[in-house]
C-alpha cells in the first residue's frame, strides 16, 4: 500500500508543480509586461539552452523613441512569420522581457496536464482505499 501512496502523491506534486510553474508565468505576463508596442519579426537566432539549440524569434521594435531588436527567449513561436508586425508586451523595467500574447497554447496546455496529473493521483489514491476497504487482506 505504501508504495502505491508514494506514487500517487509523485503524481499529486507533479500536477502541482505543472499548475504553479504555468500559473506563475501568466502572472508574470499580466501584472509585469504591461506596455504594448508593435514589433516586426526580423530574423531568428539560435540560441544554447538546457534542451540544446532553440530557435527563437528576434523582433524590432521602437520603445521610447529607441530602436531595439529584442530576443524571445521565453518559447520558440513557429506561428511568427518573418516581416509581419505583431503586438507584444514588454516589462517597462525591463526592455528585454518582452511577452508575447498569441502563446496560450502552451498555458492551456501546462493547465491541462497539471490537472490531469492531479486528476490521475486522485482517481488511483481512491482507488487504493476502496479497495483496501473492500478487501482488508489485500492492505497487509
Amino acid at each position: 500500500m505504501i508504495p502505491f501512496d508514494i506514487i500517487t502523491g509523485a503524481f499529486f506534486i507533479m500536477g502541482i508543480v505543472f499548475l504553479v510553474k504555468t500559473l506563475i508565468k501568466v502572472f508574470h505576463r499580466k501584472n509585469e509586461c504591461i506596455l504594448k508596442v508593435q514589433a516586426e519579426y526580423v530574423r531568428f537566432v539560435e540560441i544554447a539552452d538546457k534542451y540544446g539549440n532553440v530557435k527563437v524569434p528576434v523582433l524590432a521594435t521602437e520603445i521610447n523613441g529607441i530602436k531595439r531588436e529584442i530576443e524571445a527567449t521565453d518559447y520558440i513561436h513557429s506561428n511568427l512569420r518573418k516581416g509581419k508586425t505583431y503586438t507584444i508586451y514588454v516589462n517597462p523595467s525591463d526592455y528585454d522581457d518582452i511577452c508575447i500574447p498569441s502563446n496560450n497554447s502552451q498555458d492551456k496546455l501546462g493547465i491541462m496536464v497539471g490537472c490531469i496529473f492531479m486528476g490521475i493521483s486522485i482517481l488511483m489514491w481512491l482507488f487504493i482505499h476502496v479497495m483496501a476497504a473492500i478487501s482488508p487482506e489485500a492492505s497487509v
